[in-house]
């Protein structure tokens, strides 16, 4: 079940944002379920046996069409995991030693150990998926030959530049970037570590190199001498409270709500961080726009800086056909399945949705369903949410409660008019339309009820998976009307009444597919199984 709608769980359980706690009900009378430590305790409680039994009860034997994948991130290896399964041959095309991306060469060991993120990449490779680590594409194979050679590809690259503020002085020889100390960590590269060092940033990133660099300064001078500056005040600073909690712990100190002015330095020396105080990061509509008040100065004394504001792909490997994508801004533009206008070619994860394991994910998930849907002719489904799915309900059941009362009408003139001997028949069946009609006017509301419904909203948003990715919600669209329609005879009113109730039925069914959460699952059955039962009354 763990690995249904997620294929990397493990990791999941070490570094998942966990936003659904903060939206988890139960956290407004008290603490909300803690669903990334429950996932980490259910994840280490599988034995090797289980653990095994899962990679054969899931293998597929690849065949037909093949695919290439850019990139051994989260979002690569989660489309590599979907698409296995759906019995493509997958290849992944890794430019580090090993898979992982971000992951690995991002975060820190003693976040994520390197067991359980093998763990996870691991259970993927088992299931047939190729990972060609040490090759980078546009040195080692072009996307030109990947184009040739594979019938999609998926471009799912991390942000492995690092950005510099640009401050005055940065240019400096001892000024670092974040992203390139935690990837000389992981890959065991010796760099220099001064008993002096400020980090400039506020995220998650701030606080994985500050935390692993405190940890080499204790272990070189026994002693932990860090500072961390950053735009935004303790309150809104971007980084995980308990990585900010953690790090005060661990000796490191901060000067939040300071903007960086300038690297100060004497005799070719680093000597310290000329900061300023930032009194406003965004403008009223939310764009980023730090204004300063020049007179209130601090400087941090350092002789080491590292920059950790954020992080920019690499994206000069697509040569030519960067001047034939489609661009919305700075981004690829893509539609809901991550395809661009090259219709072979895909783009997921931090390029289109930034920095976020979790992201990465979710969009390598419905790559793979978009690649499929291409790749099968299928057209896309207009249908990716139990929400969007649910929407359709409320338009069937508000059209076919108006078709119950349009023919409860008809039949009652049919009778009065005694046309073609069908004066009994439509009679009972009129009545028998009339207490469906009953039932079936609570039906619009029951669904309202649950589209507003708060407690159900996050899952309401979960994205539908590969095996109902067939069904055509929109079909409620096109049933049958009776306003305006010549109907003559009982029986022709009485046939589009049945169409309806089979398709509530159908509609009803499918939804049941849908979801796992066991209160929408009883309202679903519910609904189906009157549904079936008004089919049989008719």
């Amino acid at each position: 079940q763990m690995y249904k709608n997620n294929p990397l769980p493990d990791i999941c359980g070490r570094i998942c944002t966990h936003k659904c706690e903060t939206a988890c009900s139960l956290g407004n009378r008290g603490e909300p379920v803690a669903i990334r430590w429950l996932k980490r305790y259910a994840m280490d409680s599988i034995d090797g046996e289980d653990y095994q039994a899962l990679i054969d009860q899931k293998v597929v034997k690849p065949a037909g069409a093949s695919i290439g994948i850019v990139g051994g991130g989260p979002a690569g290896l989660s489309a590599a995991y979907y698409l296995i399964l759906m019995g493509y041959q997958v290849t992944i095309f890794e430019a580090y030693p090993e898979a992982g991306g971000m992951m690995r060469y991002g975060i820190p060991e003693y976040r994520l150990p390197y067991e359980v993120l093998d763990k996870d990449i691991n259970f993927i490779k088992q299931l047939g998926v190729e990972i060609k680590t040490n090759t980078k594409v546009g040195e080692d194979i072009s996307i030109d030959q990947l184009h040739a050679d594979y019938d999609a590809v998926l471009i799912s690259t991390g942000f492995h530049q690092g950005r510099s503020t640009r401050t005055p002085g940065t240019e400096h020889e001892d000024v670092f970037q974040a992203i390139d100390l935690l990837a000389k960590i992981t890959k065991g590269e010796e760099f220099k570590v001064d008993e002096k060092i400020i980090v400039i940033g506020g995220g998650n990133v701030a606080m994985d190199i500050a935390r692993s660099l405190a940890r080499k300064q204790m272990q070189k001078y026994g002693r932990v001498d860090l500072t961390v500056t950053s735009l935004e005040s303790r309150d809104i600073m971007p980084a995980d409270e308990e990585e900010i909690l953690e790090s005060m712990e661990e000796g490191i100190l901060f000067y939040p709500g300071r903007g960086p002015n300038q690297v100060l330095i004497e005799d070719g020396k680093i000597t310290g961080l000329k900061t300023v105080k930032c009194t406003r990061v965004f403008d009223e509509n939310g764009r980023f726009f730090p204004q300063f008040d020049e007179e209130d100065v601090l400087v941090i004394e350092g002789s080491q800086v590292i920059e950790a504001i954020g992080q920019a792909p690499d994206m000069s490997y697509l040569d030519a056909y960067s001047e034939q994508l489609e661009y919305e801004g700075r981004r690829i533009k893509v539609d809901e399945y991550y395809q661009s206008s090259l219709k072979w070619l895909f783009i997921a994860g931090d390029i289109i949705k930034g920095p976020d394991v979790i992201n990465g994910i979710a969009t390598g998930h419905q790559a793979a369903l978009g690649i499929d849907g291409y790749l099968q002719g299928v057209a896309k489904k207009k249908v990716s949410t139990i929400d969007e799915a649910l929407h359709y309900a409320r338009t069937y059941e508000e059209k076919s409660t108006a078709v119950l009362r349009t023919a409860v009408e008809r039949l009652g003139r049919i009778a009065a008019a005694g046309q073609n001997g069908d004066s009994k028949r439509a009679v009972e069946g009129s009545k028998r339309i009339a207490r469906i009609l009953t039932e079936k006017e609570g039906f619009t509301e029951r669904i309202s009820q649950i589209l507003t419904n708060r407690n159900s909203r996050i899952h309401l948003q979960q994205r539908l998976s590969r095996e109902v990715r067939g069904i055509d919600f929109s079909l409620v669209e096109q049933l049958p009307e009776l306003n305006g329609t010549p109907l003559g005879t009982d029986s022709a009113v009485l046939e589009v009444v049945r169409t309806h109730l089979r398709s509530g039925y159908s509609l009803y069914n499918d939804l049941l597919k849908l979801n796992d959460n066991k209160e929408l699952e009883f309202t679903f059955e519910q609904l189906r199984n009157r549904h079936d039962a008004f089919v049989r009354m008719m």
